[in-house]
């Protein structure tokens, strides 16, 4: 009898050998290479690790300030909420632990989930939420709604915090690069494995080859080859000498590592990871030449820092922003510690700064973690390096000092005051600028000569 008798009217099914194997409903973690991956596995590749660092660790150290914007100025808000210095309800969480989580979950998952605690309108704290137990669905009302553990547990959106790293249109969550990239980061995976099996192994690692003169039964081959296994498998049996009797030779069917070009492949995937994170090779470890996209290390920094690095600010800065109470406020990573350089240039940039006349002494004392001191919050300009106030004096002193230079060179005396923007000097009975220029001191020997 037909099987599909037993239900009927025969079924047509859209069912095939490639929609079996390869299909991501069956089998998500799943990879053409031959190893399973999912976002533990993938953190697990040391490349995936270093990357995942790379980006969290300058980024959760950051310090975090709250403003409110007014007038186009920019100013500090004081007192600023608890929560933005301790985020997370749990105490013992750091704000720096709180943000990493924050960051892992953007890196690996592309969603990071904070359930916000409230008391009436007041935010209280922040708690992270494993990104792999929430789903965002829209209710019939239209509006998105978070499922944990697939709907034992349903929050509103007020209630929640969701960022995303990269988000197709239409979508109600960000895509993880880890699933979307899973056949890159499935063959890191492969090669690990084959690494570790080609040390772990010994001699056998290098699959050998057991020539018998006769014929063997398939027990005695199987026999032969456990106890070959037996005395040569393991990294501590690796050295260890060779005994074979009866006319048998031991040939070798595969070539070393360094033939294999095992560092070679594992450098390479370390620069796809670098490119799948969007981090410059040189940050990874990786200065073949040919990788690099600027002249020198330190702009490969600066772009990591300007793109990467600020990109991830800028989410978290928004998301984290909108929990204020009112719309004006915002809070900001200051990225400026990201930049510092050795204590000689910021002296030269402070110096720099300070005589152009728009930073303080106040402000790069500040900056610089010392104390206040009387008279550094004034402004300097770079005219003679005195305060804006007294600068109009220096102004005059050194107009006075050209006109009368121009006056002893026979100018004319009022075009000269003219042109300057000088006031005339008043006959009150003192000689003017130009009585001293047209009539000089007489020569005492001319009046001696006018007596005799």
């Amino acid at each position: 009898m037909a099987l599909g008798s037993l239900f009927g009217a025969r079924e047509r099914r859209q069912l095939t050998y490639q929609s079996l194997w390869l299909s991501d409903q069956l089998s998500p973690s799943a990879t053409l290479s031959g190893v399973s991956l999912g976002q533990r596995q993938a953190l697990a590749l040391e490349a995936v690790f270093a990357a995942v660092h790379r980006i969290a660790d300058p980024i959760c150290t950051l310090p975090v300030g709250t403003f409110v914007r007014r007038n186009g100025e920019r100013r500090p808000v004081f007192p600023r909420p608890a929560w933005i210095d301790q985020p997370d309800p749990d105490p013992s969480v750091q704000r720096s632990d709180h943000f990493q989580q924050v960051l892992v979950s953007l890196l690996l998952d592309g969603n990071y989930y904070g359930r916000i605690l409230r008391s009436g309108a007041e935010v209280l704290a922040i708690s992270p939420l494993d990104p792999t137990r929430v789903e965002p669905k829209r209710n019939a009302q239209g509006f998105v709604e978070f499922h944990i553990d697939g709907g034992s547990q349903v929050l509103a959106s007020r209630d929640v915090v969701h960022i995303t790293e990269l988000r197709k249109p239409g979508a109600l969550k960000g895509t993880s690069r880890i699933h979307e990239l899973r056949e890159t980061f499935g063959i890191g995976r492969a090669l690990d494995e084959y690494v570790a099996r080609y040390f772990g192994q010994g001699s056998i690692g290098q699959r050998l080859s057991v020539e018998v003169p006769g014929d063997l039964t398939e027990e005695q081959a199987d026999t032969l080859k456990a106890r070959l296994m037996g005395k040569l498998s393991g990294l501590s049996k690796s050295h260890e000498p060779w005994v074979v009797s009866g006319g048998a030779k031991v040939s070798r069917l595969s070539d070393n590592a360094e033939q294999a070009q095992l560092n070679e492949a594992r450098e390479f995937f370390t620069l796809v990871v670098a490119r799948a994170f969007n981090i410059p090779p040189s940050r990874m470890g990786v200065n073949t030449p040919g990788t690099r996209a600027f002249a020198s290390v330190e702009q490969d920094a600066i772009d990591f820092q300007t793109v990467t690095l600020a990109f991830y600010v800028a989410k978290i800065e928004e998301a984290y922003s909108r929990l204020l109470i009112l719309p004006e406020q915002f809070i900001k990573f200051n990225m400026d510690a990201l930049v510092r350089g050795d204590i000689q240039s910021r002296y030269a940039a402070y110096n720099s700064a300070i005589d152009a006349g728009w930073m303080l002494m106040s402000e790069a004392r500040r900056r610089e973690d010392l104390p206040f001191i009387e008279g550094t919050d004034v402004l300097r300009v770079p005219l003679e390096n005195v305060s804006i106030g007294a600068a109009g004096l220096v102004e005059d002193e050194k107009k006075v000092t050209m006109a009368a230079q121009l006056v002893q060179a026979g100018f004319d005396p009022a075009a000269v005051l003219a042109a300057l923007d000088l006031p005339a000097i008043p006959h009150n009975g003192l000689p003017s600028v130009q009585q001293q220029a047209v009539e000089p001191p007489s020569n005492p020997s001319d009046d001696q000569g006018a007596q005799e």
